[in-house]
């Protein structure tokens, strides 16, 4: 069972990243809003609606856990999920600061990032 009124907002640099997710997200009857950059991301925000993002770790412009930081600033009850390439304990120390649902690593599960969605958005009731 999904949210249909929620927004699942997917924001990584990687075009067939993007694509994938978008349509994983969809098929899963959410609103999806996929975003090619965190300054498109940030230049969305504030979000007043229900949602969570899908942040991919490495970007060229801003990293993920910037992102978060500045998602957690802005709109402090959009919960975030990580997309990384590797397990970098460091920055899931780092990460503990911001309202972070999971880390999700690549190559991405598809039944594990659509928990941590429902997880997300359940969060917000």
């Amino acid at each position: 069972m999904t949210d249909t009124d929620a927004t699942v907002f997917i924001v990584d640099d990687d075009p067939s990243v993007l694509k994938s997710l978008t349509r994983l997200i969809r098929a899963a009857g959410w609103n999806v809003e996929p975003l090619a950059s965190g300054c498109d991301f940030l230049a969305r925000l504030p979000f007043s609606g229900r949602g969570c993002a899908i942040i991919d770790l490495r970007m060229p412009d801003i990293t993920g856990l910037d992102l978060c930081k500045r998602i957690a600033a802005l709109c402090p009850s959009l919960p975030t999920i990580l997309i990384t390439d590797g397990d970098d304990f460091k920055l899931r120390a780092a990460a503990a600061a911001v309202t972070l649902i999971d880390f999700v690593s690549k190559p991405v599960d598809g039944e594990v990032l659509l928990s941590d969605v429902r997880a997300a958005l359940a969060r917000q009731r």
